[in-house]
């Protein structure tokens, strides 16, 4: 019995650890397969219908040209009034003569019914009639000219025959249309060239001539004449009727065919014909308004596919019954090592605990066991070991602070720099965390020329990692500074987008604050990236917001910022402090607030910049009283004397 229930849970992991994995990437690797044999399909009815539109590409151009040059020697603008006229038939006959594979024909003006008459014809046949194709001359009235295909029903012959008419507009001296000039080429060739199979030895892919509304006039699969793509009214039903010859309204299909496209404006669609999916690509004529569509059966695009997929399924099925009756068998030697396992606890029993056991070639799952027997009798040497672990992990827990904390004072300027006409303070209060380790504040202070440069910034996060990244950050906005030194909000910018490219998708970004102070003219441009705003404290006491704020650093890449300026006069204080001394909190979870700040630089006797820092550095102390704070303080003041 035991051993029918290990062979049993064999199979299942083999199961679980290695047919199912299988399973599932002969599955994805299917749907790519199927993916793939999609694309080609449709590129290669892509490359087959566009082949099929060269020949009709080649003459309409052609019959465009023959037009103009015709036009220019009739000059129909003065002669279409005059007509019909017989000598100007005999005319027109004679220009045309040696032309035989084209009909030429003058057209004149849309009669108040919407068609349009033949006033001339170089066969001589035909003047009187009515031309029925009036939706394209009217295009032609507004282009110029237009190129179009038509397709007539011969009841005497039962076949189709199909022309492409090339239309050029006459008008009168004000421009206003008077006539056409209409040539009509036989191309039923050309059209059976399109619809001929296998041309370019690609099997399997059928064509169809489709107008610009969706309907079919003709197809390589005679059944599918006169079927459409899309709704097309009964007045336009009536028209192609009427164009084409044919009698009675049932050669239109009831319905139009259902197609699903791949995406909105694609040439590329499915649609269901004889019961089977067809894969389908649209190619239209250039300048003529009708398309070709190759189509193929989309069971015969993969259907290959699908077969060698079923053979090596059949393989894999093979494989496993035979594996399964070989796990089976071999499971039979499992049960084996239970008894050296028996034994041995036996002997534990008598107090003998250096006893092992010792893993059988077959033993498997009781093998396991076996070892977490050993495991068991070694307890106290593996619990002594975990407490040296454990002390060394504290020991590395420590060291990794320290070293925190020498990069973050190592962030921070040694000394102040000497500039004139200003006073600066700076001060980092460095506490602990509740987790004991360093965070990402730093402030940097120096002088280049006749500017002086003031930072303050917090990286978001704790540890020696949002140390390095604040040094980073540092070290651009140093870098930047040199090269434009008096543009405080392309240094931000372009500090920014080096920094993204180094954070990549890490998620870590840096508030900062930057002033570039000109000694000289004492104007200074500030400009923040989503720090806390600076603030000025006048003269007279007036607060005033330094609020030109972008996003923080690191967040996204950005085109440049633009700083905000300001005249700063004697006895005016700046201030850039991080959100450590704003949102510190107090034993009843109250905030120190940026409105405190301002009340503080307002009602307290603090006239020099250290007396301002070391002012706040000590209130919010007395304000949190003994709440240890989630995040350091930082201060950067500078005072104009």
């Amino acid at each position: 019995m035991l051993k029918q229930f290990l062979a049993l849970r064999v199979l299942v992991v083999s199961f679980l650890l290695i047919v199912f994995p299988l399973l599932i990437y002969s599955f994805v690797f299917f749907n790519h397969a199927y993916d793939s044999a999609i694309k080609d399909a449709y590129k290669t009815l892509e490359e087959a219908s566009l082949y099929r539109t060269f020949a009709m590409q080649e003459a309409a151009p052609v019959a465009t040209t023959f037009l103009k040059e015709l036009n220019y020697l009739l000059s129909l603008e003065k002669e279409i009034p005059k007509l019909p006229d017989p000598r100007w038939t005999l005319k027109l006959i004679s220009l045309t003569s040696d032309i035989k594979s084209i009909d030429v024909y003058v057209l004149g003006k849309q009669e108040d019914d919407g068609r349009y008459k033949i006033l001339a014809s170089d066969t001589g046949k035909e003047i009187g009639d009515y031309f029925l194709s009036s939706t394209r001359l009217n295009i032609a009235v507004e282009r110029g000219t237009v190129n179009f295909v038509r397709f007539f029903y011969s009841e005497e012959l039962k076949q189709t025959t199909a022309y492409l008419y090339s239309a050029l507009a006459i008008y009168d001296s004000s421009h206003n249309p008077i006539g056409f000039l209409l040539t009509r080429r036989n191309i039923a060739t050309t059209i059976k060239s399109v619809l001929e199979v296998n041309q370019e030895g690609r099997q399997g892919i059928n064509f169809a001539v489709v107008e610009h509304d969706g309907y079919v006039q003709a197809a390589t699969d005679h059944t599918l004449e006169g079927q459409r793509f899309a709704d097309i009214s009964l007045e336009r039903q009536r028209q192609l009727l009427q164009e084409s010859n044919r009698l009675g309204i049932d050669f239109f299909a009831d319905k139009p065919l259902a197609i699903s496209t791949l995406e909105p404006g694609s040439r590329f669609f499915e649609f269901k014909w004889q019961g089977k999916m067809q894969l389908a690509a649209l190619t239209p004529y250039p300048d003529i308004g009708d398309a070709v569509l190759a189509y193929s059966s989309k069971g015969e695009v993969f259907g290959k596919a699908i077969q060698r997929f079923l053979v090596i399924y059949i393989i894999f099925a093979c494989v496993l019954l035979g594996g399964a009756l070989l796990t089976y068998f071999l499971a039979q030697w499992i049960s084996r090592p239970l008894v050296q396992l028996t034994g041995l606890m036996k002997k534990v029993r008598e107090g003998r605990l250096d006893v092992r056991f010792h893993p059988s070639k077959f033993g498997f799952e009781i093998n396991a066991l076996g070892l977490s027997f050993n495991k068991t009798l070694s307890s106290l040497l593996e619990n002594m070991q975990k407490a040296e672990d454990e002390r060394v992990k504290k020991e590395i827990y420590r060291k990794e602070i320290e070293i925190g904390r020498q990069v973050q004072e190592g962030l921070l300027p040694q000394k102040m720099p000497e500039a004139p006409g200003v006073e600066l303070y700076a001060a980092y209060f460095c506490f602990e965390t509740k987790t004991g380790i360093t965070g990402g504040d730093f402030y940097d202070i120096f002088v280049m020329k006749d500017n002086l440069y003031l930072i303050c910034a917090d990286a978001v996060g704790m540890g020696i990692s949002t140390c390095f990244y604040s040094l980073n950050v540092r070290s651009l906005l140093r870098a930047y500074t040199t090269l434009y030194p008096d543009d405080v909000g392309r240094i931000m910018a372009l500090s920014n987008n080096a920094f993204c490219e180094d954070t990549g998708d890490s998620g870590m970004f840096v508030t900062a604050i930057m002033g570039i102070f000109d000694l000289k003219t004492r104007v200074l441009s500030c400009y923040s990236c989503g720090h806390v705003l600076g603030i000025i404290r006048k003269k007279n006491g007036e607060i005033i917001h330094l609020n030109k704020r972008g996003m923080a650093l690191g967040l996204m890449p950005t085109v440049g910022y633009e700083g905000m300026f300001l005249q700063l006069e004697s006895e005016d204080l700046l201030l850039f402090y991080t959100d450590g001394l704003s949102e510190a909190l107090n034993e009843k979870h109250q905030m120190f607030s940026e409105k405190r700040i301002e009340d503080l630089l307002r009602k307290r006797p603090w006239f020099s910049a250290q007396e301002v820092v070391e002012g706040l550095k000590e209130e919010v102390k007395l304000f949190i009283g003994s709440v240890i704070p989630d995040e350091q303080v930082t201060l950067v003041a500078m005072k104009i004397i």
